[in-house]
């Protein structure tokens, strides 16, 4: 069963502006995990930053999928 876990930070988008908030979206799997990113503006808008899938099949044991799987997210949070 696959399900998405958000997680929400507050930002500035520019100094003095109203702060925009940043959600992470993750589906969850061993084998490949999708993972988006969207801002919502103070009003409701919804912008796209980014969308791909990890592909975590191929990396060897449970471990190193783990460890792949990390590494993906904590480099797509580094660049977005």
């Amino acid at each position: 069963m696959h399900s998405t876990h958000v997680f929400f930070s507050d930002r500035p988008t520019t100094p003095g502006s109203l702060c925009m908030t940043r959600i992470l979206g993750i589906d969850p799997g061993s084998q490949c995990t999708g993972i988006g990113i969207i801002d919502v503006d103070a009003g409701g808008k919804t912008t796209h930053v980014f969308h791909a899938p990890l592909r975590l099949l191929g990396e060897g044991e449970f471990a190193q999928r783990l460890r792949r799987l990390l590494d993906g997210i904590a480099e797509v949070i580094d660049t977005s």
